[in-house]
């Protein structure tokens, strides 16, 4: 718990700058300047219409014209980073854009034998069919494989033209002199003038020459039938012995693939956008309470928490942990002097800082909060006004409130309802409730609330309501 102690400032940066009135076109957007009326007459503070520096935009719905995105970190008014709904290629991994346009979004890696591939300002990871610009004879057709190994770029019918496929190319010779190469099923060995072969062994049933190692190797997959290359549901190609072009990514969709079909979910878990917060308790030992309320798994360490505080000392940014969550689980984010095993412990050091006293804002992220989408968000009045939400985010219609010294120790802010959603949060999803984890007295606490002075040893502090007591074994019980 955080005590807030003194006073708020109400005073604001442009207002110092205004005094001399010449600060009125420092910043691009800045509105919070507008009035200029504290300059000193005849220097310049009669405009005031772009502000003092550094304090420009709060919101996008400051911004218009070629520049529609507000940066919330200089204040400045840009164009759009990317088109919502794109993705992008980068690192061999797929790039969302953010749901705002402002931002390009934490990059998804794709899995081991795939590349990353954009068609049409989308991204997607294709499994690599074959080696990327690799030439190879199969059969007498010269095959080329894409740059990107993904697809075959050309098949050449050396037969058509009377000639053989040999050594990657199409030659009079019937084979690549003393190299070894499939022929069907067989593998051969060319002689020295390459106008012949012998056998050197025939592959078992369910195998196929590979010409790209000239080994005898199992099937890949059931000739004709649907099939999964890796996580993408896709089609064997005839011979069986690899996958038709195309096929649909399941990973993207949440699920794996299984007998060439997308069913079920990733295995692994998937991105934590079904993730909320569903309950937040301000007393000793503050927690946070995530839920999946998705039908997968999901993977948490995409996840962000930020607590901002009307005592900007307090502010607190918290990088979940790789965890996975189960569909409808719960997990507790708390201080680690109040975790148990499977909770999500602060590191040691840090705290959660929450009073009743006081007056914050929760945000819950998909990447950093400065940058990520906000999935979820809370904000609460318990003892002050919080600090405003983020640019383009609304609470409505106003922080919650209920959380008092009597109760802070036995209740929480508990979900009771989703109705809100990005960018616009509820204030009556949210109820004061018993907590699920209520503060309980140690055992060396006296069942009744001792007398100030009655003996004691340890530290401890016991709570009696909106009253406590601090042993001090020098002194005594001190309450209060």
């Amino acid at each position: 718990i955080a005590l807030v102690a003194g006073c708020v400032c109400a005073c604001g940066s442009d207002h110092s700058s205004l005094l001399e009135g010449s600060a009125g076109t420092a910043g691009s957007a800045g509105s919070a300047g507008a009035a200029g009326s504290a300059g000193n007459p005849g220097q310049g503070g009669t405009s005031g219409s772009a502000g003092a520096a550094g304090s420009g935009c709060k919101s996008s719905d400051e911004c218009s014209g070629a520049t529609p995105i507000c940066d919330l970190a200089s204040g400045l008014c840009i164009s759009s980073a990317c088109q919502p709904g794109t993705s992008k290629c980068e690192n061999n991994a797929v790039v969302p854009c953010s749901a705002n346009g402002a931002s390009w979004g934490p990059p998804q890696p794709c899995p081991s034998g795939a590349v990353c591939k954009l068609i049409d300002a989308q991204a997607g990871c294709a499994m690599l069919l074959c080696t990327p610009d690799s030439v190879v004879c199969q059969g007498d057709n010269l095959v080329t494989c894409s740059s990107d190994g993904t697809s075959i770029a050309s098949s050449v019918d050396c037969a058509s033209q009377g000639l053989h496929c040999a050594g990657g190319a199409c030659s009079s010779l019937v084979c690549s002199p003393n190299a070894a190469f499939c022929d069907g099923s067989q593998i051969r060995q060319c002689n020295a003038s390459g106008t012949g072969s012998q056998l050197l062994m025939t592959c078992s049933p369910g195998q196929y020459c590979d010409p790209f190692t000239t080994a005898c190797v199992s099937l890949v997959c059931t000739p004709g039938q649907p099939a999964c290359q890796g996580n993408f549901a896709t089609k064997c190609n005839a011979s069986g012995t690899g996958f038709d072009p195309g096929g649909v990514d399941c990973a993207a969709l949440g699920k794996s693939c299984s007998n060439g079909a997308c069913v079920g979910c990733a295995p692994g878990g998937i991105a934590p956008d079904a993730v909320r917060m569903v309950e937040l308790y301000i007393g000793t030992d503050d927690y946070i309470v995530l839920q999946n309320r998705g039908s997968c798994p999901a993977q948490l360490d995409a996840l962000w928490i930020r607590i901002d505080s009307i005592d900007s000392t307090y502010d607190f940014d918290f990088d979940v942990p790789a965890m996975t969550l189960g569909p409808n689980e719960r997990v507790y984010v708390i201080d680690p002097a109040g975790a148990k095993p499977g909770d999500i412990a602060i590191p040691q050091g840090q705290n959660i800082s929450m009073t009743y006293q006081s007056g914050e804002t929760v945000s819950l992220c998909k990447g950093p909060c400065s940058s990520g989408v906000v999935l979820d968000f809370f904000s609460h009045a318990s003892g002050a006004q919080p600090p405003s939400p983020p640019a383009g985010i609304t609470f409505t219609p106003a922080p919650v409130t209920g959380i008092t010294q009597a109760n802070e120790q036995s209740h929480a802010y508990a979900r009771i309802a989703y109705a809100g959603a990005y960018p616009a949060f509820k204030a009556t999803d949210w109820q004061l409730a018993a907590a699920s984890r209520p503060w309980v007295n140690p055992t060396v606490c006296p069942p009744v609330m001792p007398t100030t002075g009655d003996p004691c040893t340890g530290s401890d502090t016991c709570y009696y309501g909106a009253s406590f007591c601090t042993c001090l074994s020098f002194i005594g019980w001190m309450c209060q």
